[in-house]
Order: structure tokens, then C-alpha cells, then sequence
């Protein structure tokens, strides 16, 4: 006998003495085994439950193997297709010079934004030219004071240096005048007041220059300031509108590269969760009450079966009455004569068994 053969056989046997009952109102099953052993009833009831259950996980399992294949030959094609763009955003950019940076946007820690090194550049320029703005205007505003009429003076008295000065003045000055009360101007002391009063004319009117041409060269300076950051602004906004006009098909591949990478990404978390479902150990099916030994035999029983036997032999004579009465044609009582052949009834004569018809005459005991 070939090996298919002894499995159809062993098949049969299992089949014919395995019994599966559902419990009505629950999701219980009872299964049941009959066999001479009981330990071997035991054993084939406990591994025909373990089989069923490791048989429905591999079929959970075997269901996911075609999601499984689909989701790895998509998720190559995905790779590639990401790859692909990637390298064509990176040629892109190179070629075009394109550099951009990412920054965190405040809408979520992993959320960043795009910004190219020319827009920071022309937002920290403004920001200088608005001040260099600021500081030529102040400066303009000085130079113009200092130029009107007695700005000169507006601006040495703010001057500690030339305050000084004429403080010193004064107090020769009035050295001076108090001398000429007494004296003639040439007198020695007289003429030697006068010279210094000469000499911090002389000192305060280079002072005075000098803080004039200061001021016009801090604001020269502010001037050349603002206008040299208006001039750099000016070409940083012309770099940056041609760089828009170039980043528009860097934008592109930037979209294709971004939609790509989300497919994939996606596709990856799919594949990830077909193959925690298909391969987890869990199940809906489990034994509650595993198999035990019995004690002793399902059958027969005595006890049942002898109940059975005496009903059945009754029924049984019971029938055989019945039907031998249904046969029976003759005629057992003589009323039945006139109903039945439509007769009347002269005589009955006795039937005798033990004795012949004259002996039975002769016997006065007899019913004849």
C-alpha cells in the first residue's frame, strides 16, 4: 500500500469516528473521538483541536503571502522611481546653483520650511540698509544744522574741547580789560594777554573747522554706507528674481521628489502592517478544555442497551400478534357466521384432538 493510500485510509478512519458538536447559544465546539484506546481517543482529540488552530494561522498567514509580493514589487518600483527624481533635483540644482536651506516653520517640530541663501542674504542687507537709512538721514540732519546760520556755534558749544577754550578766553579776556583800566595796550603784560587771546582765537576757530569737517564726513560716510548697501539690495533682488524664475522647475522636481517619497513612505508603513498581521500568533481559536482520559468506555452500555432490548422485543411480539392475527381467515366464533358468509348458523360441532369422533360420543364428558 503506497503512502496517499495509508493517508486516504487513516483519512477515513479519522472522519468516520470524529464527531463535532457546537454548543447551541455559545461559541463552544465539542470534539469527540471513539476508539478501543482511550488514550490514543485522548490524544487524536487534543491534536485534531491543535491542528485546526495552527492550520488557521497559516492559512492568515498564506492569505497576506500575495499582499506581501504585491507590496515588495511596488515598493521597488517606488524606490527606484524615488531615487530617480532625487538624482534629477540634485543635477538640477547643481546645475543651476540652487543652494537652499531648511529651518524649523513653529507649525510642528518635524515641519521645515525651504529657504535659498539669497532671500536670507537680501533680508539681512534690508535690515542694514534700513539702518544705514536711519543713521544717513540723522547725519544729514547735523550736516544741514552745522552748515545754517550759527551752526557752527550750535555744534562748538557741544564741544567740550572748544568750551574749554572759550572758557579760557573769557578769563583772559577779562584779564585784558582790567589791565586797560590801568595800563595802556602796550603795556608788556597787556600785549602779552592780548597775544594769547590771539592764539585761543586762533585754537578755537581750528576746533571749529575741525568739527565741521567731521560732520560732513560722518555724513559723506552714512551716505556712501546707504548707498552702497542700496546698491548690493539692488542686485540681490535681481539674483533673487531670477532665481525664482530658475527654481521653477526646481520647485517641480522638488513636488515630484516630495509625492514620491510619500507613496513610498506609505507604502512601506502598508507593508510593514501586512506583514506584523500575517506573521503575529494570535488567534480567535483556542481550547478551553483540552481532552482529558476517560475513566471509562462511551459504550456499550449494558445498562441502556438491555432497556432497549426488552423494548424492542415487545414491540417485536407485539407486531408478530398483529400480524398473525391480520392472517388468520378462519372462523373463532360461530356469531361471526351470519356476518361474515351471510349464512345462518345450524350447528357448531367441536373440534376433538385427543379422541376420535365415537369415542367422544361415548364419552359423557366430552363436548360432544
Amino acid at each position: 500500500v503506497g503512502h496517499d493510500e495509508r493517508q486516504r485510509r487513516a483519512a477515513d478512519v479519522l472522519l468516520n469516528h470524529i464527531a463535532i458538536s457546537p454548543t447551541r447559544l455559545s461559541r463552544l465546539t465539542d470534539i469527540e473521538f471513539t476508539a478501543p484506546d482511550a488514550a490514543l481517543a485522548a490524544r487524536v482529540t487534543n491534536t485534531w483541536s491543535s491542528s485546526f488552530i495552527q492550520m488557521t494561522l497559516e492559512r492568515r498567514f498564506q492569505a497576506t503571502a500575495y499582499a506581501r509580493t504585491f507590496l515588495e514589487s511596488r515598493l521597488d518600483q517606488l524606490r527606484r522611481k524615488l531615487e530617480e527624481s532625487e538624482r534629477q533635483l540634485v543635477a538640477y540644482a547643481s546645475e543651476q546653483q540652487i543652494i537652499n536651506l531648511l529651518a524649523q516653520s513653529g507649525q510642528g517640530e518635524n515641519h521645515t520650511v525651504v529657504r535659498s541663501i539669497v532671500a536670507d542674504d537680501l533680508a539681512a542687507l534690508n535690515g542694514q540698509l534700513s539702518q544705514a537709512t536711519a543713521d544717513r538721514v540723522q547725519a544729514e540732519a547735523h550736516y544741514n544744522q552745522a552748515r545754517g546760520a550759527g551752526g557752527d556755534q550750535t555744534e562748538a558749544l557741544a564741544n567740550i574741547a572748544i568750551n574749554q577754550l572759550r572758557e579760557k578766553r573769557a578769563e583772559l579776556a577779562a584779564e585784558y580789560q582790567r589791565l586797560m583800566v590801568q595800563f595802556e595796550p602796550g603795556y608788556p603784560a597787556a600785549k602779552a594777554v592780548q597775544s594769547q587771546i590771539t592764539q585761543l582765537d586762533k585754537s578755537i576757530a581750528r576746533e571749529e573747522g575741525r568739527v565741521s569737517s567731521s560732520i560732513a564726513a560722518d555724513y559723506r560716510s552714512a551716505l556712501q554706507r546707504e548707498r552702497g548697501l542700496q546698491s548690493r539690495v539692488d542686485a540681490l533682488k535681481s539674483g533673487l528674481l531670477d532665481l525664482r524664475r530658475r527654481s521653477i522647475q526646481y520647485a517641480i522636481c522638488q513636488r515630484e521628489v516630495d509625492t514620491n517619497r510619500q507613496l513610498y513612505d506609505g507604502l512601506l508603513q502598508r507593508y510593514k502592517e501586512v506583514g506584523i498581521a500575517g506573521g503575529v500568533g494570535v488567534n480567535n481559536v483556542s481550547v478551553v478544555d483540552a481532552a482529558d482520559v476517560p475513566e471509562r468506555p462511551s459504550s456499550p452500555r449494558l445498562g441502556l442497551n438491555l432497556a432497549l432490548g426488552v423494548l424492542a422485543g415487545i414491540a417485536l411480539g407485539v407486531l408478530v400478534v398483529l400480524i398473525l392475527e391480520q392472517s388468520d381467515e378462519s372462523i373463532a366464533d360461530p356469531a361471526e357466521v351470519n356476518r361474515l358468509l351471510g349464512v345462518p348458523l345450524i350447528g357448531s360441532v367441536p373440534m376433538t384432538v385427543s379422541q376420535t369422533p365415537m369415542d367422544a360420543l361415548q364419552d359423557r364428558k366430552s363436548e360432544l
